[in-house]
């Protein structure tokens, strides 16, 4: 199968969850078809990134496109100038007229049997892409993740705000996904909100996977009563979910253990997150080059998401790393899991609390979670598997267009 996969963000290095997802798909997807690589890249990116993606993607073709800083003074200039248009911000930002000509004609030129799109935002350079079966590979139901932004607000000018933006994005997921020969989701709550919410028919979906081997390479001594938490944390649900626990649930268990600790892992803190470190109990990482040993470090692995959407690929890390989970409903989403057997699931900070120091407590019960959860991953959700399933739905898509143009 020839692949043209179209990309706004390098997914190198791997320091998200939608990165991770995607370079981990594009190593095993070449391993077996003839696939190109079409991304765009701000001139800052460091060439041994793009040298990296080079051995993962032969034929990689970057596309320069300066990226905006969030805390700039022209970041917010473009949010309010974008408050009369209708497409997102969060998509109208990743147009770059380089990358739609050259998807335009590389789509044209005959040499690719799909198109697969990373993510909705990239779907804006597609314009004038015909001819080819064009599949939208949807990491989060975006405008959900709106909604929930929506729905922490508790001043009216941020519910204002955030309802506007969850509207716009509704209404254009909702159009650009009806579009599509296939959308491919991550979950089966994700499958189902674009079945439910958009009456979509045209949606299919892989698991979420992971690296067993990679994960459970790495040891090192467990620091007693060490929580981790791992993500990007310039992402909000990332900020909103270290704020929230610090807050609301750190206290209660460092009142029954007094020496816990927790390390907060994870690229471009924001000032927010960074105020955390205030409470000695709080080490905030940063950028790290290797997750795993603070994963090994680790005695238990917090997930306190609230707001969010896909699927939490840093829950599974966690498992292969043989750690056991604690996780709000949401952060454990679209994740077939069983509260008690593979993880505990916990929604208000006193329960979460608890939960968090049964863990600690009871190291027993601890290993027991994380062995029974790390053979479920190892089974069921390595990526060797799940780039098959991602495979077989674009070749499906392939056959589908054949049929109804013969």
């Amino acid at each position: 199968m020839r692949i043209l996969f179209v990309a706004t963000q390098l997914p190198y290095p791997p320091d998200t969850g939608g990165r991770i997802r995607t370079l981990s798909l594009l190593k095993h997807l070449t391993r077996n078809h003839d696939l190109t690589f079409v991304c765009a890249v701000d001139p800052n990116t460091p060439a041994q990134d793009l040298d990296e993606m080079r051995r993962v993607c032969p034929k990689f073709y970057p596309v320069r496109q300066t990226q905006v800083n969030r805390s700039s003074w022209r970041y917010f200039t473009k949010l309010a100038a974008n408050m009369g248009s209708l497409h997102p911000f969060g998509v109208a930002k990743d147009y770059s007229p380089e990358l739609a000509s050259l998807v335009k004609r590389l789509s044209a030129s005959g040499e690719s049997d799909v198109l697969v799109c990373d993510f909705l935002h990239a779907t804006i350079n597609l314009k004038g892409v015909n001819g080819i079966p064009v599949v939208l590979f949807q990491h989060n139901v975006e405008a959900e993740i709106f909604r929930r932004y929506y729905l922490q607000q508790t001043k009216l000018p941020g519910r204002l705000f955030w309802f506007y933006q969850w509207k716009k994005m509704q209404r254009y997921e909702r159009r650009i996904s009806r579009d599509m020969d296939c959308c491919i989701a991550v979950s089966e709550t994700d499958r189902e909100t674009f079945r439910r919410d958009y009456q979509l028919t045209n949606v299919a979906r892989i698991d979420t996977g992971v690296d067993v081997d990679y994960f459970s390479g790495a040891s090192a001594q467990r620091i007693p009563h060490r929580l981790v938490f791992t993500g990007s944390m310039d992402w909000l649900p990332n900020e909103d979910a270290m704020v929230w626990f610090v807050r609301e649930i750190l206290p209660t268990v460092t009142r029954a253990l007094p020496d816990t600790s927790l390390a907060i892992v994870g690229r471009r803190p924001t000032p927010k997150v960074q105020q955390l470190a205030r409470n000695h109990q709080v080490i905030i990482t940063g950028r790290v080059d290797d997750v795993r040993l603070y994963l090994a470090e680790g005695s238990v692995f917090i997930v306190p998401i609230r707001i969010g959407g896909g699927t939490r690929i840093k829950i599974f890390e966690a498992m292969a790393s043989n750690i056991p989970v604690v996780s709000t409903t949401v952060g454990a989403e679209g994740l077939e899991l069983e509260d008690g057997r593979h993880l505990l699931l916990s929604d208000d900070p006193k329960s979460f609390a608890q939960s968090v120091i049964r863990l600690l407590q009871d190291r027993n019960y601890a290993q027991q979670l994380a062995g029974s959860a790390r053979s479920l991953v190892a089974e069921k959700y390595d990526w060797s598997i799940v780039s098959k399933q991602f495979a077989t739905i674009c070749l499906h898509t392939i056959k589908e267009r054949k049929a109804q143009t013969a």
